[in-house]
């Protein structure tokens, strides 16, 4: 839901993808499923900053 709206409705494997879920809450998300459990999660994605060049 956003904004009290349905924004997608089916099984969660087919609408929990990294691509739905970053344009509902505008972050990188990765979707998983763990092992021995046969569960999906769903974890923001952390940009890390730019290394500067260690060669220069």
């Amino acid at each position: 839901m956003s904004a009290g709206m349905i924004v997608a409705s089916g099984a969660p494997d087919v609408v929990l993808t990294p691509e739905a879920l970053s344009r509902l809450y505008g972050v990188d998300v990765a979707v998983a499923r763990l092992a021995g459990i046969e569960q999906q999660v769903c974890v923001p994605v952390l940009k890390r900053a730019a290394q500067p060049d260690a060669s220069a």
